[in-house]
């Protein structure tokens, strides 16, 4: 008898192992190590003009994503956890979807469940977005949780004064121009809100108060 089950433990082990699910959140397809952290810059929304953070653009691409790596494409539920650890761009409007409809945060802690029943390559779109009022920048904690393990990434979104971006070395990004809100060149930047282009590809809005 004792022959027999030790074979058996091991056959049942292995089949077991091979329907487990494994799950991973990615950036532009790269695989994230649980518990890092990405930087998303504030970019201008083309739909109001004004200053944005998203993990996943108004072009629809799909950068950030939670995916399910087994074969096993069955239908599969989980929880997942937003925690905003730390606010000092003064983001008010903040959005979050789950492979589903975005939902406005309130507070500093948000819990929603997902599915990937209607997921794509099997897997789904953690969409979250942020709306900066001033320069600064917003630390948030994302916790996805399926049969009882945790799979966790760190989301700071940064909005940066052109300013001070121009004034570091190893990015040697200067202004090239600056703009009204709804796209007409200035000469120089301006009372209230200057839209300005840097020398590396950003677009940053920038607030004189005087």
């Amino acid at each position: 008898m004792k022959k027999f089950f030790t074979p058996f433990l091991a056959i049942f082990g292995m089949t077991c192992a091979a329907n487990a699910q494994s799950f991973e959140f990615q950036l532009d397809g790269q695989s994230l190590p649980d518990g890092s952290t990405i930087t998303i810059e504030a970019e201008t929304d083309p739909w109001t003009g004004g200053m944005i953070c998203n993990t996943n653009p108004s072009d629809n691409t799909d950068r950030l994503l939670f995916k399910n790596l087994t074969v096993d494409e069955s239908i599969t539920e989980g929880s997942a956890t937003i925690e905003i650890l730390e606010n000092t761009m003064g983001a008010e409007v903040i959005s979050w979807c789950m492979g589903g409809t975005c939902k406005p945060i309130m507070g500093t802690t948000y819990t929603k469940n997902f599915s990937f029943a209607n997921a794509t390559n099997n897997a789904i779109q953690p969409q979250y977005d942020a709306e900066p009022a001033h320069f600064g920048e917003m630390l948030t904690k994302m916790v996805a949780t399926i049969d009882g393990q945790d799979y966790t990434i760190n989301i700071r979104f940064s909005y940066a004064d052109p300013a001070s971006i121009s004034g570091v070395a190893e990015d040697k990004a200067t202004v090239v121009g600056y703009y009204t809100i709804d796209g007409r060149q200035l000469q120089a930047p301006r009372h209230g809100v200057n839209i300005v282009k840097l020398s590396n590809g950003k677009t940053v809005k920038q607030i004189i108060n005087n």
